[in-house]
């Protein structure tokens, strides 16, 4: 499956675009009501198109280049594409840009041999022709969740950004989440709890704390732990054990991860969920994670994921929250199925778990893949990642060649409601985010 290309938009004059919505706006059941208008600043993320295109490189020279260009670009209102050609140029000379670009992601007139200026006019107007599906996907949502009067605005003297106008929503937080949502499906192959025990957990906790204490200057440690190993010295096992109660204390992951269900019950062998993790300790074991990656102690093709969710444990608290934790498959950064197959989505109650769900409908291609996906899988477990998160997990239990799939596990039915409208045809192309916001009696251009 191809990957999307860096796209960017050119100095339009400024157009908007309205949607009608046939809800009241003093229905109880509409979020927003109020004379006030709401005005949020969107910024599309143009880099993000930029990194896709060169495979997500960790080429120096293009990391400085990408860097300096968004730092540039807060202080200009040019587009991003403008400012990252100057950057290139200033940083990478007369280097063709195109030898960063998989030639199986080449379009139109671009080979091999092209110039710089043939390939950034040729992203410009791939831009140009892609900016009415990022408008039509936003219009889409805010219809679907009976905003009224809305005006979606394209904005000239900082053409990477839209503006939002609408009347004063009562419901902030679920309007930014309508609004910020990419809404990137995907399902990945997920490692099992058989494949990363707890053993490996606890070697995994003493080695990030030999690494800790190599570079910390302000822990007694033994000077000669930093450079022990069990082949290299015979007393390697006495200093390390002079040091647990301080490894125990600097890198307590063992404290962190929780390996059971409610009381002793195990995580079975094979679950897809990795560890159980609080909600208080999901960055310290993040930033775990992330020290282990940079030190090769995981292997590369892991990437953690989290639960959309948290839950509470049985016979816990409720506010005992937990988060799940697991381990997918890179797969050379390329997902199993993603949302360019979803024809439609729409929320369904789920009967077994009692929750909501979204039912996906595929496209002929989709069905076929996901046919072939679920019969080559059959007990093994699939993560449904929605933006980079788990929403479901199932295990296979047989092939599905109806083109369908239920993403459950919604809290309740508008955030599946919510979501629905935003996989698929909903999806952005790009990630867009929110950069600044104003109420004002009338909408301010």
């Amino acid at each position: 499956m191809k990957r999307s290309r860096l796209l960017i938009l050119t100095p339009l004059l400024l157009l908007a675009f309205h949607i009608n919505c046939s809800s009241d706006t003093k229905s109880p059941s509409n979020p927003c009501e109020g004379q006030k208008k709401v005005n949020l600043q969107l910024e599309i993320g143009t880099d993000y198109f930029i990194r896709n295109l060169t495979g997500n490189r960790t080429d120096e020279t293009l990391g400085k280049i990408l860097y300096e260009t968004r730092m540039r670009l807060r202080y200009s209102n040019e587009d991003y594409l403008n400012i990252f050609e100057k950057t290139y140029h200033e940083y990478a000379g007369n280097k063709p840009f195109i030898v960063y670009i998989d030639p199986e992601d080449l379009s139109g007139d671009l080979t091999p041999g092209s110039s710089n200026q043939e390939v950034f006019t040729a992203l410009r107007k791939e831009w140009q022709e892609l900016m009415p599906s990022i408008i039509t996907s936003l219009e889409m949502r805010l219809k679907n969740s009976r905003l009224t009067l809305c005006e979606v605005l394209q904005l000239n003297e900082s053409p990477d950004r839209l503006q939002v106008s609408l009347p004063a929503c009562r419901d902030h937080d679920r309007l930014r989440r309508i609004i910020q949502f990419q809404g990137k499906l995907e399902f990945r192959s997920l490692y099992t709890s058989k494949d990363f025990d707890q053993t490996f957990f606890q070697e995994l906790d003493q080695a990030l704390a030999l690494i800790e204490q190599k570079r910390s200057s302000e822990e007694n440690y033994s000077d000669d732990l930093d450079e022990a190993s069990p082949e290299a010295d015979p007393l390697y096992d006495d200093l390390l054990a002079e040091n647990t109660e301080i490894i125990e204390k600097s890198f307590p992951l063992k404290r962190i991860l929780k390996f059971t269900y409610s009381g002793n019950d195990q995580l079975p062998a094979g679950d897809p969920v990795i560890a159980k993790v609080h909600v208080r300790d999901t960055f310290s074991v993040n930033d775990y994670l992330k020290l282990a990656r940079e030190h090769q102690l995981l292997p590369e093709d892991v990437q953690p994921l989290w639960a959309a969710f948290a839950t509470a444990s049985l016979g816990e608290e409720a506010h005992d929250q937990y988060f799940n934790l697991y381990f997918a498959s890179r797969g050379n950064e390329v997902p199993l199925l993603d949302g360019g197959v979803v024809i439609e989505a729409k929320p369904q109650a789920d009967q077994k778990t009692s929750s909501w769900g979204i039912l996906v409908r595929l496209n002929p291609e989709g069905t076929e893949s996901w046919k072939q996906l679920t019969s080559s899988n059959i007990d093994k477990s699939i993560a449904m990642t929605i933006d980079g998160q788990v929403y479901s997990a199932p295990r296979i239990q047989a092939e599905i060649s109806n083109g369908q799939c239920l993403i459950s596990g919604f809290p309740d039915m508008e955030k599946a409601t919510d979501l629905s409208g935003m996989i698929g045809p909903g999806s952005y192309p790009v990630p867009i985010s929110i950069i600044a916001e104003f109420l004002s009696d009338e909408p301010q251009y």
